[in-house]
């Protein structure tokens, strides 16, 4: 007996249900794919914050940072003293540089939050942001490599407007932000009720499912084929090579989750067809040379009948020909991802149809090929279990990897103080602080004998040092070249005029002997007027450094990283008013945080956010609360007297072969000069941990000292430290049991 359909001459009911059902599959492929471009679009073009994060990201970019330099230079030029066009050979190396800093990411990531909402409102226009705090750091930059250039750049500009877009006011941005959301929730929802409705309408439930998977794969290609091809559709629109070059790279890294979006997508249908078909009876997979015969016999037999008709066929024939190869970067990446999605595609049916089958199981084995078997139950269940474990699976790699995604997207716009985010609320006391003894000794600058660091100032802080340990004298340059340098005379006399104790102490033979100093200076024929601050170890003529330079390179760093702390320890054997003299000089005395004794530790949050986080610390003189603090008033320490590594090694440590022995007792306040602003009488005491090896002593300093300084290098006696013995003290495991 024949159906209805068939007698009225109109085709079967279920060839028409199923017609529908491929209908709703196409239809849902496309409605998935822009609801997943659409939610993308809100969360990424339309949010401010990710918004600004996004383009402060494409700053990872050589090209996008040469574009945005160029923009920056040009805006400059224009806009400051007419002198500065002379010098713009000068200013744009420098601006590419400092575009990599983190303070300028900063600078930029405000300005394109003010920048969003211009541009997403009815009377927004072009992309223009306003860097005009980035030019303080363009000028600190540039005042140690040009002064004059940076004396010229305007920094007190409260508008420095860059334009980093054409006119774009007719998209009429600010209508389509507010119905995105709307757009992207509707197509979402209705593409859940598409995909039930395609299934629901075929007769056989898996080749509904199987269709579904099928739309869910081409919606993931048109995903990824978006963003392959958006870099390639905007190119068309600029016609200078480098804006292309920046243009191509910055789609790229901006639309780099909607691709990893586009693949999970993909990695859904993929498992949705597998499963539909491992459940199917004889579970064979779909062979894709069916569906390439097919379209192939399809379009040899469409012949036109017209002449016109035929040209235009050999047009379209010709056309698709030059798209595959001059876009063939564009099309080699969507037939690898339509490749590799067909073999995983088999790969996932033959795992789901031995899920469950041991070589017992020859009853289960007859079930696939006979669908009335007592046992097609049990192995469509595992089959659905094995699919669905699969799928949750992929839906936790995909929500990683999407994550993933975000995340170093996110990472540009989350402060990290002294590198790390979690040290942004902790107080000073609790945070960890590298340092290097007689920073300022280093093989990287002229004139030092017996050099204590093999890196510059600059180098240090890059290293991730962030407690330099200074001495500061009086000096006076002669005309004497001496390892590369003009030999530099200490002045003892101007020293001991300001503390005759502190000069006396720290000299090897416990007087100043000023006497030989005036001596030596008289023979070098030095000139008094020239004395200057220097960075020495007890004697200058061992090796000096201006202080003026080493703060210059302080500012440089703190001007290119405004989220770190860093910690001057100064042995200080000039005056305050000289110390603050050089400080002002360098334009760092503002930026000296004055620490109260009286309030609880300041977090480094707290100090960056004040630009007050450089904090100095003087041995020999300091008054709380003012910018130049007491030392020890402040720190305590450990001994630092060692000749050897062993005397550093603790039990645990490697190498270590002593025993260790605790006091169970409380040990004596450390002494302190009757003369100081310390008491002396405190009934505080140090606690066992401090003495259980000689180490670990109590040095300088009292217990209520609110930081700790581990001293941890080797000076051995009548030498100098060599690179292996750090390497060997301050390896990890060796810090770790200290």
């Amino acid at each position: 007996m024949t159906d209805e359909g068939e007698q009225g001459g109109r085709p079967p009911r279920h060839d028409v249900r199923r017609a529908l059902s491929t209908l709703l599959a196409v239809v849902l492929c496309f409605s998935l794919f822009g609801g997943v471009v659409a939610l993308w679009a809100d969360q990424s073009l339309f949010d401010q914050d990710h918004f600004a994060n996004r383009v402060t990201k494409l700053l990872d970019s050589e090209a996008v940072r040469a574009e945005v330099a160029d923009q920056f230079t040009d805006a400059l030029v224009q806009n400051g003293p007419p002198q500065l066009a002379g010098f713009k050979a000068v200013i744009r190396p420098a601006i590419d540089d400092i575009i990599q800093t983190e303070a300028f990411k900063q600078v930029f990531r405000k300005a394109l939050r003010e920048a969003h909402r211009s541009l997403f409102t009815e009377h927004g226009n072009d992309l223009v942001v306003n860097l005009s705090q980035s030019l303080g750091v363009l000028a600190g930059s540039l005042q140690i490599s040009n002064p004059d250039v940076a004396a010229d750049i305007p920094t007190g500009l409260d508008q420095f407007l860059v334009d980093l877009g054409s006119n774009i006011r007719g998209m009429e941005l600010w209508q389509t932000a507010e119905e995105m959301q709307q757009l992207a929730v509707g197509l979402l929802i209705g593409s859940a009720l598409i995909g039930i409705a395609a299934v629901a309408l075929e007769r056989d439930t898996r080749r509904g499912v199987f269709k579904v998977g099928l739309a869910l794969c081409g919606a993931g290609l048109l995903v990824v084929g978006s963003t392959v091809l958006a870099p390639r559709v905007a190119n068309a629109t600029v016609s200078d090579e480098l804006a292309r070059k920046a243009l191509t790279s910055a789609i790229t890294i901006f639309m780099g989750d909607l691709q990893v979006l586009g693949v999970w997508l993909i990695g859904y249908g993929v498992i949705a067809a597998a499963l539909a078909t491992a459940s199917a009876p004889r579970h064979a997979p779909f062979d894709i040379r069916v569906a390439w015969f097919a379209a192939r016999d399809r379009f040899l037999a469409w012949s036109p009948a017209t002449r016109q008709g035929r040209i235009g066929r050999a047009v379209a024939i010709i056309a698709v020909g030059v798209v595959v190869v001059l876009q063939r970067d564009a099309v080699i990446p969507l037939l690898v991802a339509l490749v590799g999605a067909y073999v995983v595609y088999l790969g996932v049916v033959e795992l789901l149809t031995v899920v469950g089958r041991t070589p017992a199981d020859i009853a289960i084995a007859r079930a696939d090929a006979d669908p009335t078997h007592p046992h097609a139950e049990h192995r469509l269940r595992w089959v659905l279990s094995g699919g669905v474990a699969l799928l949750l699976l992929l839906s936790l790699a995909g929500a990683w990897a999407t994550n993933s995604a975000r995340t170093r997207v996110a990472e540009a716009s989350e402060r990290a103080c002294n590198g790390s985010p979690k040290l942004c609320d902790r107080p000073l006391d609790q945070v960890a602080f590298a340092g290097s003894h007689n920073s300022m000794s280093t093989t990287a600058v002229p004139g030092w004998l017996f050099a204590e660091q093999t890196a510059s100032i600059t180098g240090q802080l890059q290293a991730g040092v962030r407690a330099l340990l200074l001495k500061s004298h009086y000096g006076i340059p002669s005309a004497i070249s001496f390892t590369g340098a003009d030999l530099v005379i200490t002045d003892r006399a101007a020293e001991l005029a300001v503390d005759p104790k502190a000069v006396e102490a720290a000299s090897p033979d416990g007087a100043g002997n000023p006497e030989q100093a005036n001596r030596l200076a008289a023979s070098a024929k030095i000139d008094p007027a020239k004395r200057d601050v220097y960075l020495c170890h007890v004697y200058c003529e061992y090796g000096a450094t201006r202080f003026r330079d080493v703060l210059d390179e302080v500012k440089r760093f703190l001007d290119r990283n405004p989220d770190e702390v860093i910690i001057l320890f100064v042995g200080d054997y000039v005056s305050t008013s000289d110390t603050q003299r050089v400080f002002q000089e360098a334009g760092l005395f503002d930026r000296l945080y004055p620490y109260d004794t009286t309030k609880p530790p300041p977090t480094l949050g707290q100090m960056i956010d004040a630009r007050q986080n450089l904090l100095l610390l003087s041995e020999h003189s300091g008054t709380p609360p003012a910018w130049n603090n007491p030392g020890y008033g402040l720190f305590q320490d450990t001994p630092f007297t060692f000749t050897e590594p062993s005397q550093l090694l603790v039990e645990g440590a490697a190498g270590y072969t002593g025993a260790t022995t605790y006091d169970t007792g409380l040990v004596a306040d450390t002494i302190v000069e009757p003369d100081t602003a310390l008491p002396t009488d405190t009934t505080l005491a140090f606690g066992k941990d401090w003495v259980g090896t000689p180490s670990c002593r109590p040095n300088r300093g009292t217990p209520d000292s609110p930081l700790f300084q581990i001293n941890h290098f080797v000076t051995p006696a009548g030498s100098a430290p060599t690179v292996d013995q750090a390497r060997e003290v301050n390896a990890y495991d060796c810090l770790l049991y200290t």
